[in-house]
Order: structure tokens, then sequence, then C-alpha cells
């Protein structure tokens, strides 16, 4: 199979009809490998995303739990970062209490909806504490980029599968 990622060839053969001519077969081949490698890759890129969106709400839980244990008012907010599909959700719950059963403790609450489509609004946290507020204020700054990572991730990962597709079935 001809070297596809090379330039020069790829110029020597749109010149050359006789060398074009057999390449061609090897051709769709090549493309269809290229897609379902940069279809891995992206999904490699959502678990890094993924990834970077748990450990920012570590760096949130943390200033939470240090917030009570300083003594101050108390929270009843909460971070939930999950992996739907191939998309990452990140989420602001409030008002949450801890579940205890059998297999596992977690938190639940009720969620707080956002009002843009990748951040909250000043008016979407307004009735939590001052304190709340500026974290989720602080936090945001870097959860946007996350969601709006995601969203791109996602978007390219879904028309690659089409094109991938298309090719396969063309083949």
């Amino acid at each position: 199979m001809k070297d596809f990622n090379n330039t020069t060839l790829l110029k020597q053969l749109a010149e050359d009809r006789e060398s074009r001519i057999l390449a061609l077969i090897d051709l769709d081949l090549s493309i269809a490998e290229g897609f379902k490698e940069r279809i891995e890759q992206i999904n490699c890129d959502i678990q890094k995303v993924h990834l970077l969106a748990v450990s920012l709400a570590d760096v949130f839980w943390e200033e939470v739990y240090e917030r009570q244990e300083r003594g101050e008012k108390s929270s009843r907010i909460g971070i939930r970062v999950r992996l739907r599909g191939y998309a990452t959700e990140i989420s602001y719950y409030k008002s949450s209490f801890t579940v205890k059963n059998e297999k596992s403790n977690f938190r639940k609450g009720s969620y707080i909806k956002k009002s843009s489509k990748y951040k909250y609004l000043e008016h979407d946290i307004a009735q939590l504490n001052a304190w709340e507020k500026e974290l989720i204020r602080e936090m945001e700054k870097s959860f946007v980029y996350c969601r709006m990572m995601s969203k791109s991730l996602v978007d390219a990962r879904r028309q690659l599968r089409r094109a991938y597709a298309q090719i396969v079935n063309f083949v």
C-alpha cells in the first residue's frame, strides 16, 4: 500500500495517469483508515476532557469541605461530572443530601438549571450564599472551557463517523 500521507507522492499521482489508476484502490482504504485513526484519537481526547473536568470538580469539593471546616455558613451545593455517551456533563445541584444504601453512599440534590448553553449565569445562582456564588463563578471559568471542548469533540466525532460509514459502504 502506498504512503498517502506524503504530499509529494500525492502530487505525482495526480499528474501521472497510469500510477494514479493503480493507486485509487489503495486510496479509498487509506482514507478509511485515516478516519478510523482520527475517531480513535477523538475518543482519547474526549476522555482527557472528562479527566480534566473531574479534576476540577475535586478542587470544587476540596474548597467546599475546607469552608465547612472553617465554620462558614453551611453549604448544600454540589457538583456532578459524568460522561453521557461521549459528552462530558457538568452540573451543579443544591439542597444536597447523602443517600446511604447497602452498596454505596452518594450525594443527591436538585439540579441548578443553566440558562446559557455552556455556562451558569448570575440569575441561575442568585439564591445561593455569597461564598457559594463566588466559588461557582471561579469554577465556571474552567468548566465553560471543558463544556465547549466536549461539544466540539463530540460534533467532530459524529461527522467523522458519518464520513467513515460512507467510505466503508462505498468501498
